[in-house]
């Protein structure tokens, strides 16, 4: 996205000078699950400078994956949200989750992770079709940040709040890892605390729990962690 070409015809050469760019596809991510200001945006990508975030969002709105909004009053703030053909990258950005988390260790509990990688990754990479006529919202509350996700049938979609949740459910963003990756099971997460849904009703929880997939430990696991 900076004027460098690989000079030939190639599909994924062409997506790579799209978004190839280092970062690029990790401001994708955090735009997926709904529109940011640009300091919210820089505060959720440490490391980041500021003029190569300007950079990047300028070249993603140059190819109209991206495109900047002034939110009516009394918010009157500019947000960037993706367009549709950032929205295509949805798959992309799953796909690659699925594959990268089945490489690293599972974090630590304590270990800083970006909310929004932990809710496609740990969440909505591993989505499960549901009836025909299920419609199920859940608000998550992700280390200081609130996503929500609407599943109606096998549908996932990101909205922007304002809908009464079935369920909320809180936690930070490296135990969700921790339960997607079977490094602990739900059961104790929420005995220790460190997941916590509203309302406490086993059978929303188990809904929630076989919509997104979340594993339960092996017989092995649970004897390596004896």
């Amino acid at each position: 996205m900076t004027g460098r070409s690989y000079g030939h015809y190639c599909p994924v050469a062409r997506t790579l000078e799209l978004i190839g760019e280092r970062w690029t596809l990790l401001i994708v991510r955090e735009l997926v699950l709904g529109p940011m200001r640009f300091t919210d945006l820089h505060g959720a990508l440490p490391g980041i400078p500021r003029n190569l975030l300007s950079d990047r969002l300028r070249d993603l709105e140059a190819h109209g994956l991206v495109a900047r909004r002034t939110l009516a009053p009394p918010a009157a703030r500019t947000v960037y949200e993706l367009t549709d053909a950032g929205r295509g990258l949805v798959p992309v950005i799953a796909d690659l989750a699925r594959w990268g988390l089945s490489h690293p260790d599972p974090p630590r509990p304590d270990e800083e992770v970006s909310p929004a990688m932990a809710v496609l990754a740990g969440l909505a990479a591993h989505v499960r079709p549901g009836p025909a006529n299920g419609d199920e919202t859940y608000r998550l509350e992700v280390d200081g940040r609130e996503f929500t996700l609407r599943l109606a049938g096998g549908d996932l979609t990101f909205e922007s709040g304002g809908t009464e949740p079935d369920l909320v459910v809180s936690t930070s963003a490296a135990v969700l890892l921790r339960l997607r990756a079977g490094a602990e099971p739900v059961a104790k997460a929420k005995a220790a605390g460190r997941i916590r849904f509203a309302p406490d009703d086993p059978v929303r929880i188990r809904r929630f729990l076989d919509r997104f997939a979340l594993p339960t430990p092996t017989a092995r696991q649970r004897k390596e962690r004896a």
